[in-house]
């Protein structure tokens, strides 16, 4: 499958991180108490969104393809199922389980059609 780089796909990408920026929210809000829920759903989706901005792999087409701070192939994955997974936990033990679910599948169906990103990803060592 080469669809980890197909604008339908990066499309879908881009939803689902949104989807992701408002959970941070919810994760924020929910995580503090009194003026610190507001502040920590503000916090929450800003540090999110600069982490999936800031770390890259050189010559991304999925992305810009510039990198602020460069990182290999593994080390971006894993952020991004870091980035990506954590709200879907903490919504699942928020008792949210069809939210959770859904978030779930949404993003194991982009990285099953993003196979070849993937695979490109893991190859970029330095």
């Amino acid at each position: 499958m080469n669809y980890g780089f197909h604008p339908a796909n990066l499309t879908f990408r881009f939803i689902i991180e949104v989807w992701a920026l408002l959970l941070y929210v919810q994760m924020g809000y929910y995580s503090g108490a009194g003026i610190w829920r507001y502040v920590l759903a503000v916090l929450f989706p800003i540090i999110m969104a600069t982490a999936w901005g800031i770390f890259n792999v050189p010559k991304d087409r999925s992305r810009s393809g510039k990198a602020l701070i460069r990182v290999n192939g593994l080390q971006r994955l894993i952020l991004e199922l870091i980035l990506l997974f954590s709200p879907c936990l903490f919504v699942l033990f928020r008792g949210s389980y069809a939210t959770a679910a859904l978030f779930f599948l949404a993003v194991g169906v982009h990285y099953f059609l993003s196979m070849d990103r993937i695979k490109w990803l893991l190859a970029q060592r330095g």
